[in-house]
């Protein structure tokens, strides 16, 4: 899925401290931007079950781990590998 490279591009970008998290807000814009869909990403986050901490930030690599599991897209011979290892 290539909307699951993208967000992992514009979730690092938006991480400038290296925490694993961002925003709310942010994931949200990165899922609607990523994914093209337009809807209440913010609404369906307990549906989710997003990890999130105390401050209500969610653990994008956490999620992105969750994506690239039940992803059959994704092969171990392309270079999204190099992305995610470098998590």
């Amino acid at each position: 899925m290539i909307y699951v490279i993208s967000s992992v591009i514009q979730f690092v970008a938006l991480d400038s401290l290296n925490s694993g998290t961002v925003s709310i807000v942010q994931w949200a814009k990165t899922m609607s931007d990523c994914t093209g869909l337009a809807i209440n990403w913010e609404g369906v986050t307990p549906l989710l079950e997003l990890e999130q901490d105390d401050a209500g930030n969610v653990h994008y690599r956490g999620f992105i781990q969750d994506l690239r599991a039940s992803s059959t897209a994704l092969s171990h011979s392309d270079d999204s590998d190099i992305l995610f290892n470098a998590m």
